[in-house]
């Protein structure tokens, strides 16, 4: 592992347990088993590497999450994909899943681009625009459908880490797709 990936991992680690605010760059830099100097060679500043961070988090994330995507030929089959990795990479990389979110509800949010967020938000949106058009899903603004899309996939996270059990309980998964299905499908 290269110095900045080691910044990153031991950035990653200490800010999901210590917060943003707590972690100063001298404990990540001591975890990182790297000079305080060499930490400031990778990232100029603090704000600097938390950027950095999200920015790698959130290319590994759409990486995964649209995996499989390109074979799909329905509009629900191509939500269910998305839907079913979002939650498979959210279980399995839990830490990155937890920065993202810890993230999106700081004020490092506030400093992303306006291209950045409509970036991530236009993989989506040409799939919603599609369910819209042919009168598929419902035809509200598509940035609520991606609201609500993102909100239940988090409130199933979290229901799944209260219920380690069911993690690998492809009935139940089932079921809480088509919960979700029918919120933003045409009846």
């Amino acid at each position: 592992m290269d110095k900045r990936a080691k910044i990153l991992a031991a950035a990653l680690k200490l800010l999901v347990e210590q917060g943003f605010h707590s972690t100063p760059t001298s404990a990540i830099a001591k975890a990182a088993g790297v000079a305080n100097g060499t930490l400031f060679h990778y990232f100029k500043t603090k704000d600097e590497l938390i950027l950095g961070l999200y920015a790698d988090i959130k290319k590994d994330s759409l990486r995964k999450i649209l995996q499989g995507i390109e074979g799909q030929q329905s509009v629900k089959a191509k939500v269910k994909t998305i839907w079913y990795n979002s939650i498979n990479w959210s279980i399995t990389e839990k830490e990155k899943h937890n920065f993202k979110q810890q993230f999106m509800h700081s004020p490092y949010a506030t400093q992303l681009s306006q291209e950045d967020l409509e970036e991530e938000l236009k993989l989506f949106s040409d799939m919603i625009k599609e369910g819209i058009e042919k009168k598929i899903l419902k035809d509200i603004p598509i940035d609520l459908i991606y609201h609500i899309t993102h909100y239940q996939m988090l409130a199933i996270v979290s229901y799944l880490n209260l219920n380690p059990h069911l993690i690998e309980d492809a009935d139940f998964y089932e079921l809480a797709f088509e919960l979700f299905w029918d919120n933003i499908k045409r009846v």
